[in-house]
């Protein structure tokens, strides 16, 4: 499909409100589950746990993003996952 506003950014906030409000998705229902399938990982230190064919990345015991299970979480210089930037959500 051919973008028909390359030059309009639309930011991550405004796709999950849209999400939510516009197409009914439960966004807090989502964010039980995700944090009740990380609980244990989180409750015994890990960095990053699997569920099914994600990887959630954990930072200060905060589930800061969910990669692909191919995809690597980036690095700080401390072994700590960088917590994601600002609409990379």
């Amino acid at each position: 499909m051919t973008d028909p506003a390359p030059h309009i950014r639309v930011s991550d906030h405004a796709v999950l409100r849209w999400l939510e409000r516009g197409c009914g998705v439960d966004v807090e229902e989502i964010r039980r589950t995700i944090a009740a399938c990380c609980a244990r990982g989180i409750e015994s230190g890990a960095p990053v746990i699997i569920v099914g064919d994600v990887k959630f990345v954990i930072v200060d015991d905060a589930v800061v993003t969910a990669l692909s299970k191919t995809m690597r979480a980036k690095r700080k210089k401390s072994g700590r996952p960088h917590p994601p930037r600002q609409g990379d959500g």
